[in-house]
């Protein structure tokens, strides 16, 4: 939502508090009655692929979507934002593989022989995986074993379905199946990985794309998870095993270290409260009401409140809120990049049958004197009328 759909923090809020009673607020039958079976999801793919879409439709509003693409991928010089989720190769009829952690981008990762360097050209396949126990060679990026390749084609509601099917609570999602080999990738939440905290991945993106020295401040935002138990059904305890191995504190620790680095360390703020908060995965009380959720809701924010409150809670925000504005400063240094970035915008060439798309009204004049022999005088009113701007969707009232 704050990325790709570029929404503000409370409509955000919004969406998020109209989601949870939408998605959670009635479980299927047989999930409901806790007969312990795992063949049956406790919630339905429908209503969450219903929900995701109306999102989706209601607030993007990139000049892409007014073309008609509801697509994830973004374009270039705006916010970057990726998900994550497993992914295995699957084939009808054939036992499910192993499934691998894989980066949904919104933006080109192309493998590069070092971090920040020249993109190395991709094989035939259009995406990598740099195992080299899958691929037989060394990988091309020796820091990581991760999907490379162009933006996913996905469109926004996919993305959050396959970066959200948590096993035993949503069914895994399936994507189209390829023609050629009759195989289809499958997702399920990313959660259920050391991905549950991406914040090492973000890391190692920009590191990737930029190289070395390339970061400056990292704020990753917790859940007030607790360890503690949830509950004692089968499902319960499976969900807890299944989290064992995915505490968001040791990427923490990981990302920490990586921080206080002599020559590539970085500032480094890790909002959360350690003591958690006793919410479950999927709590919605009451359910199956005109305020479902609202207890839930209530318990949330008093709990944050409370943390926020905290006089060394209040200091650490106002430290990392004035580097981020300073950050933000001297972006505008450049404005062509920031007009981009701030607005969404991009300009349409004006020439007959030509389709091309600019990122800048630099990138423009230089189009027509290139492409068209034309020289385009700087003149606002003319370069304004090629240009599109994104046009924010408000909280319908």
């Amino acid at each position: 939502m704050l990325g790709r759909l570029r929404m503000t923090v409370r409509d955000c809020l919004h969406e998020y508090e109209s989601l949870i009673p939408e998605i959670f607020g009635s479980p299927q039958l047989f999930a409901k009655l806790d007969w312990k079976v795992f063949g049956r999801d406790k919630y339905s793919t429908k209503k969450v692929e219903k929900a995701f879409k109306r999102v989706a439709t209601q607030r993007d509003d990139s000049a892409e979507s007014r073309r008609g693409y509801k697509r994830f991928a973004s374009r270039k010089k705006v916010c970057k934002t990726f998900a994550t989720s497993l992914m295995s190769k699957c084939k009808k009829g054939s036992i499910e593989p192993v499934r691998t952690r894989y980066l949904i981008r919104s933006y080109d990762h192309m493998p590069r022989s070092s971090p920040g360097s020249q993109i190395t050209p991709l094989s035939n396949s259009s995406r990598v995986n740099t195992d080299r126990s899958q691929t037989g060679r060394e990988p091309r990026h020796p820091a990581r074993n991760i999907n490379y390749g162009p933006a996913e084609p996905m469109e926004v509601w996919q993305v959050a379905r396959a970066a959200t099917a948590a096993p035993l609570f949503f069914k895994a999602f399936e994507g189209p199946e390829d023609p050629e080999d009759k195989t289809f990738n499958r997702f399920v939440d990313g959660g259920l990985h050391v991905t549950n905290n991406p914040t090492w991945e973000g890391v190692q993106e920009v590191l990737g794309l930029n190289g070395p020295g390339s970061l400056s401040v990292v704020l990753s935002v917790g859940t007030a998870r607790t360890d503690e138990n949830t509950g004692s059904s089968l499902r319960s305890v499976v969900t807890n095993i299944l989290e064992l191995g995915n505490n968001p504190q040791t990427v923490h620790e990981q990302v920490e270290h990586r921080a206080g680095s002599e020559n590539e360390g970085f500032e480094y703020f890790r909002l959360n409260d350690p003591h958690g908060v006793e919410v479950a995965m999927d709590e919605c009380q009451p359910r199956n009401t005109g305020s479902a959720g609202s207890v839930t809701f209530d318990k949330i924010k008093k709990h944050f409140y409370q943390w926020v409150g905290r006089r060394e809670i209040a200091n650490e925000l106002w430290k990392c809120a004035v580097l981020l504005v300073k950050q933000r400063r001297a972006r505008i240094e450049d404005r062509a990049a920031w007009e981009t970035f701030a607005t969404g915008s991009e300009y349409r060439c004006p020439a007959q049958r030509c389709e091309d798309i600019l990122s800048s009204r630099y990138e423009l004049q230089e189009h027509m004197e290139t492409r068209h022999d034309t020289s385009m005088a700087i003149d606002d009113r003319r370069i304004k009328a090629q240009r599109d701007v994104w046009c924010y969707q408000k909280e319908t009232e």
